[in-house]
Formats: C-alpha cells, sequence, structure tokens
C-alpha cells in the first residue's frame, strides 16, 4: 500500500474512534441527569418501626412515698420483767422470738452473793436485836432502865424483824420463778444463765399478741406529706409476692431519730394480721390521688419541650407533648392536646419514633 493510502486510512480510523467516545459520553451523561431528576431510580424503602402499645384509660393514680421499717410491739403491749433484788440468772427456760402462755415459767433467779449475804445479816440483827429487847424489858422490870431505854429498844428489834421479813419474802437463798403475765411472745433476753444483774434491771421482755405495730424510718424532707389516718400499704421485704396487707398511719414523730437521722412513722396493723414480730416490712405512705387520663409511666418520654408521649392511629406514629399530673413510678396522669381515653400509647419502641412515621404494633404476650 502507498504511503499517502496508509496515512489516509489511519486518520479515519482515528476520527472515527472520537466519534464514538463523544456520543458515549453524551449518552452517559443524560442518563445521569435522568438519574438526579427521579425520572428512572426507584425511591428507597420507607422504615416501620414495631412496637408496643396499651390503652389510655380514665382513672386515678395514688401518689405514695416509700419507706422501710419493722414489726414493733404498739404502746402498752410490752411487758418488762425485772426482780427486785440484786440477782443471778439460774434458768432460761425461753428463747427470743418464742410464743407463750399466760402463767408460762420465762425463766428462774435467785440472790447473788451480795444479796444472800444481805439476808443472811438481816437474820442475825434481827435475831440480835430481840435478844437485847429481852434483856432492857428484864431490866425495866427491875426499874433498872426507864421507858425510853424499852422504847428504844423495841423500835430497834420491830425494825431488824421487818427487814428480815423483808428479804426472807424476796426468797434470796432459793429459786424465784419470773411467770408470763399474758400471752405473747418473748421480745428481748438479755441475759444468759449465770449473768448477775442489778435490782429493777430489765431481764425479759414480753410483747402481748396481737397488739403489733410497724415502725418505718422516712426522710425527714417528707414528714410533712405524712399525716395520721392515712392509709399506707405494707408488703412483707421477702414476701414472695404476697398480696400488701392494707394499713393506717397511727403517728408520725415530730423528732428525727438519734440512730438512724429519719422520722419514725408508727402504722398500726389491721387484725389478725399474718405479720410477724420484728419482721422487715416495705410501706407506700399514699400521700395524694390525682385523677384523669392514666398512661403506663414508661410510655412517656423526655423532650425538648418537657414530657413526650406517642399514639398509634392508622399505621403512623403520633406525637404528643404533654404534662405530667402525678405519677408513681408505675402510672402517670398526663395531659395534653390531641390525647383522648381508648387512645393506643406506645409503651416500647417508643425511642426510635418521629412523628408520622410507619409503625406495626406487635401483638401483645
Amino acid at each position: 500500500m502507498k504511503p499517502r493510502a496508509l496515512w489516509i486510512t489511519l486518520a479515519g480510523a482515528l476520527v472515527f474512534a472520537l466519534a464514538c467516545g463523544f456520543f458515549a459520553y453524551r449518552a452517559g451523561r443524560s442518563a445521569g441527569v435522568a438519574t438526579a431528576a427521579g425520572g428512572s431510580a426507584p425511591p428507597p424503602a420507607e422504615v416501620t418501626a414495631a412496637v408496643a402499645v396499651a390503652p389510655i384509660k380514665e382513672g386515678t393514680v395514688a401518689q405514695t412515698v416509700d419507706a422501710y421499717g419493722s414489726i414493733v410491739p404498739a404502746p402498752g403491749a410490752l411487758f418488762t420483767l425485772s426482780a427486785p433484788f440484786d440477782c443471778q440468772i439460774e434458768k432460761v427456760d425461753v428463747s427470743e422470738g418464742e410464743a407463750v402462755s399466760k402463767g408460762a415459767t420465762l425463766l428462774s433467779v435467785t440472790g447473788n452473793p451480795d444479796a444472800k449475804l444481805a439476808l443472811a445479816q438481816a437474820r442475825i440483827e434481827a435475831a440480835a436485836a430481840q435478844a437485847a429487847l429481852r434483856q432492857v424489858q428484864e431490866r425495866h422490870r427491875l426499874k433498872l432502865a426507864d421507858d425510853a431505854a424499852l422504847a428504844q429498844a423495841q423500835g430497834a428489834a420491830e425494825a431488824a424483824e421487818a427487814r428480815r421479813k423483808n428479804l426472807d419474802a424476796r426468797r434470796l437463798d432459793g429459786l424465784r420463778d419470773l411467770h408470763a403475765p399474758a400471752d405473747g411472745v418473748v421480745y428481748r433476753v438479755p441475759y444468759a444463765k449465770g449473768a448477775i444483774a442489778l435490782t429493777g434491771t430489765p431481764l425479759l421482755d414480753l410483747a402481748e399478741a396481737g397488739h403489733l405495730e410497724a415502725r418505718f424510718g422516712v426522710d425527714p424532707s417528707e414528714r410533712g406529706r405524712l399525716a395520721a389516718g392515712s392509709a399506707v400499704a405494707l408488703q412483707t421485704v421477702d414476701g414472695g409476692g404476697a398480696a400488701p396487707v392494707a394499713g393506717r398511719v397511727r403517728a408520725v414523730s415530730t423528732a428525727i431519730n438519734a440512730s438512724s437521722r429519719l422520722v419514725d412513722v408508727y402504722v398500726t396493723l389491721p387484725q389478725r394480721s399474718s405479720l410477724t414480730l420484728g419482721g422487715y416490712l416495705k410501706g407506700s405512705f399514699t400521700v395524694a390521688s390525682v385523677t384523669g387520663l392514666v398512661v403506663p409511666y414508661k410510655a412517656i418520654l423526655p423532650g425538648k419541650e418537657g414530657f413526650i408521649l406517642f399514639t398509634a392511629s392508622g399505621g403512623r406514629a403520633v406525637r404528643h407533648v404533654v404534662t405530667v399530673e402525678g405519677e408513681n413510678g408505675e402510672e402517670a396522669v398526663v395531659s395534653g392536646a390531641g390525647l383522648a381515653a381508648g387512645d393506643l400509647a406506645v409503651i416500647s419502641g417508643n425511642y426510635e419514633l418521629n412523628d408520622g412515621m410507619a409503625v406495626r404494633v406487635e401483638p401483645g404476650p
């Protein structure tokens, strides 16, 4: 092939390639513009949130103050047993928490060594005083002693005899049994066998059966919200799900307990209560009640405008700004525009919602 013809052929091929590239570029650019304008690319799929709901209802929510305490003897129901002399514990027949019947022997005591010595001295002094009296009487008969000496001897003899009788009546040198003054529960036994206690020292405390109450420690800041006669729901701490027992506030202390730094609140227990002395309790004190639209407390979310509540309607989430009128940790009374009894409040999955978002209500348990 001649050189001229070869150059003409190569130039034609180059022009053809450039033309193909130009048209391919124009076609790609037109397709990109059409896609950007939404003409041919499919829109993204809408997100649907799975939620759980609960119906809004009309009702009342009781506001409560929670406190912890224990069961103690009611006023006037605690008997304290003691001995009228310095004594030594010879026998203990009961244990703390044991139920006893009226008249049962609780413990036995005898005089301590010093008390027994005092009894022996009283007996010796009484005998000596009687002997001295007889001598003065004989001297008085012989006119060797006047009436004053006789009167003095008689007084000394009578005083010594009275002391002897008093100590003898206490049975200091024998056993003295202490008995239960009523049916009840042994509340405290501070001494063991062999211990020595002074006159009047409490040897045993007995709580009369059926006369118990609950004592709670409440934060001083809550004292003003509590009043005698208000309702209390009592629940044993280890109750295992047992139903609460209803009680009533008997009294609210006006002073702070020096040991706990809390305010003592005393609650009357219902008659025939199965609660036992010393048991630990949780008390929920009703301090106020609010009536209105009631929703589960977990349906309420914090927001910039206050509190937020979502409802589900027509497959969409509806956002409401609400005011919490009262709550007890489980339920709340709310108010807000567009809310009505029977609406479905979102109680699960609500943190992911936006107003108008598609929702799918999951079946309840």
